[in-house]
Order: C-alpha cells, then sequence, then structure tokens
C-alpha cells in the first residue's frame, strides 16, 4: 500500500539521500499519522503510541544533522506518481490500524505536518 512512501520518497530526493529509503519512510508513516491526526481518523493517543513506541525507535539517523526544507518535499511530494489531481496522494492509518489512500492532500496540510513534525523532534 506505500504507507509512508509519499513523504519518505520527497524527503529522500530533498535531502539528496542523506535519509536512505528505510529510514525516509519511517518518518513518512510519522508524517502520514500526524495528517490522519490532524483530519480526525487517528486518535491523538494512536497517533501518539505509534510515533513513541514503534517508529522513533526505528530511527537509527542523527536527525539533527539533517536540514528538512517543507517547501522542497511538499514541491517533490507533487512528483509522486500517486496523484491524480492538483492536490497530493496519501496512504495513511485509521485509529482501528485500517490503511487508507486520499488523493486530497492539500499542501497547507503537509506543510502543517512537516511543522509539527519538526516540533516534536527537538
Amino acid at each position: 500500500m506505500n504507507y509512508g512512501h509519499c513523504f519518505g520518497h520527497a524527503i529522500e530526493s530533498s535531502t539528496n539521500f542523506a535519509v536512505p529509503h528505510g529510514q525516509a519512510v519511517v518518518l513518512g508513516m510519522i508524517l502520514a499519522n500526524l495528517v490522519a491526526k490532524s483530519r480526525g481518523v487517528l486518535s491523538a493517543e494512536v497517533e501518539e503510541f505509534l510515533r513513541e513506541k514503534v517508529l522513533n525507535p526505528i530511527v537509527k539517523i542523527d536527525l539533527s544533522c539533517i536540514t528538512f526544507d517543507s517547501q522542497k518535499i511538499i514541491e517533490a511530494m507533487g512528483h509522486d506518481k500517486k496523484n491524480t489531481g492538483s492536490d497530493l496522494a496519501l496512504i495513511a492509518m485509521k485509529s482501528d490500524y485500517e490503511f487508507f489512500r486520499t488523493v486530497d492532500l492539500t499542501r497547507e496540510e503537509a506543510l502543517e505536518a512537516l511543522k509539527t513534525f519538526e516540533k516534536l523532534r527537538k
């Protein structure tokens, strides 16, 4: 289903592959969960559990050394082959751990998720 890949591939390319594929996908999962939480389909409790107990422990690279340019990430997401219109595609998760695909992720929503992610990683 490519959960985490929409943001993940964009992170890889926008950092000139300083973030390797697997690590970028994990970060993409965190970001997809933040979008799902902001849309009200993933509870804050499940999002926090997944981020803190499942996903963060998998991240083995030092993120403090990497600059994330939100605009470059969003631009790269615009080139994702899963996009069908002017908005962005995203695979995300609901509170019952069911995955879903959306094709109406706005660039503003993606930017908000990236801003939240930046606050969480500091």
